[in-house]
């Protein structure tokens, strides 16, 4: 019997945020099996970003988003923190949702969902789960996206369990 490929090739993703001469990294190992592609990427000073869709997804229309974002310096005291400065930023009709979250812990983190219905300013509904982590030297912020005015119970689970491999590492 021929053997049989594993079903997910994981992708391994890092972005650093660099402090005191040392680098800070996360890395999230990605589901292999949606071939993913760079569609995006930015760096500055303060922030680094990574886009990344479906390999066979055009930019124009994916099927899900992930996006990988390192705020190098910035530093929260509490999750409540963090949450507080997401609603802030939201639009009208925009839901946020925490869902889990570990405050007492090296790098605490929190998993939220953002829900948006269509809208007159926005006519296609989008809804994004976020995994935002406190890291030594930077905040880390994690999301997968997709049109849907709300998120599965199936999709939360699915990808809840992909952030809970992030590993932030100093060297």
């Amino acid at each position: 019997m021929k053997a049989t490929l594993p079903l997910f090739i994981l992708l391994f993703l890092r972005l650093t945020a660099i402090g005191q001469g040392r680098m800070e990294h996360i890395a999230i190992d990605w589901p292999g099996e949606y071939n993913w592609k760079t569609v995006k990427q930015k760096h500055d000073e303060n922030k680094q970003t990574l886009m990344i869709i479906p390999g066979n997804d055009s930019i124009s229309n994916p099927s899900i988003i992930g996006s990988l974002t390192v705020y190098r310096g910035v530093k929260f005291s509490a999750l409540d923190n963090i949450i507080s400065n997401y609603k802030a930023r939201l639009d009208s009709g925009s839901n946020l949702t925490p869902l889990e979250r570990l405050q007492k812990t090296k790098y605490p983190w929190i998993i939220f969902k953002v829900e948006t219905p269509a809208t007159t300013k926005y006519p296609e509904p989008e809804s994004d789960l976020y995994y935002v982590v406190q890291g030594k030297f930077g905040l880390y912020e994690n999301f997968v996206g997709i049109k849907a005015a709300t998120l599965s119970d199936e999709f939360v689970k699915k990808w809840t369990a992909v952030f809970m491999t992030a590993q932030i590492r100093i060297e």
